[in-house]
């Protein structure tokens, strides 16, 4: 919405925005049934 005004971006909203985004893949990467993605999104094997 900022940018729309022209005053640039809210750093609190990208902030926002990452984690929200993060938490989904996160979330998604557990609820699969495969091994291999389940590793690359969280980090450890399922």
């Amino acid at each position: 919405m900022l940018e729309l005004m022209g005053q640039g971006s809210d750093p609190i909203a990208r902030l926002h925005a990452a984690h929200e985004t993060a938490r989904v893949l996160v979330q998604t990467g557990r609820a699969g049934d495969d091994p291999a993605t389940a590793e690359r999104t969280t980090g450890s094997p399922q």
